[in-house]
């Protein structure tokens, strides 16, 4: 197997392809020298620990793009969720601003509020009110009783979805402030 340098190449290569044993190969160059023994199989080693090294390192790098693609297409998508979100936000702004003066009271919201496509157009966009005059006060930020457009959209972007770990930190941490103001003035 090893006479000449063609068929010793083409005995190293199908060793290491699983054509040939090389557990048999290394016991008959062993019998010729150990040192002979010793290079085939660091040979063998070498070989296939280079061939995994390959095959992880080109597996990882598809996989590092593939995340990398998969991040930025969550981005877009975000990006997209949110104009989608926007625009019918000012549709539904636009509809419910009967007289067109760029801001809604209370009797325009609570007139538009139980109209079948208004309540739609809120599940769509991911609110779900209870009645029209909780959601007005939440939206209302700067107590005017009216909501000009910049606030509307502010505020249901504010209020769509689930409250997150910070909503509810910001809530304790103002309940706790309020607390102390109120046990201040208690005691003077």
């Amino acid at each position: 197997r090893f006479g000449s340098l063609t068929t010793s190449m083409l005995t190293l290569y199908a060793s290491i392809l699983n054509g040939l044993n090389w557990g048999e190969l290394a016991d008959a160059l062993g019998g010729v020298s150990w040192f002979c023994r010793f290079l085939f199989e660091a040979y063998i080693s070498f070989a296939c620990l280079a061939f995994l090294n390959v095959v992880t390192g080109v597996f990882c790098h598809s996989a590092i793009e593939s995340a990398q693609r998969d991040h930025e297409m969550l981005v877009n998508s975000m990006i997209q969720d949110k104009e989608f979100f926007l625009k019918g936000l000012e549709q539904l702004f636009q509809r419910i601003d009967d007289d067109t003066s760029g801001s809604i009271t209370i009797g325009e919201f609570e007139a538009h509020f139980n109209d079948v496509e208004v309540k739609h157009l809120f599940e769509a966009l991911g609110l779900d009110p209870a009645d029209a005059w909780s959601l007005f006060s939440a939206l209302d930020t700067d107590n005017s009783h009216t909501l000009n457009a910049e606030e509307f959209l502010d505020g249901c972007l504010h209020l769509r979805g689930a409250a997150t770990a910070i909503d509810l930190a910001n809530i304790k941490k103002e309940l706790v402030k309020l607390r102390a103001c109120t046990s201040g003035s208690l005691h003077e």
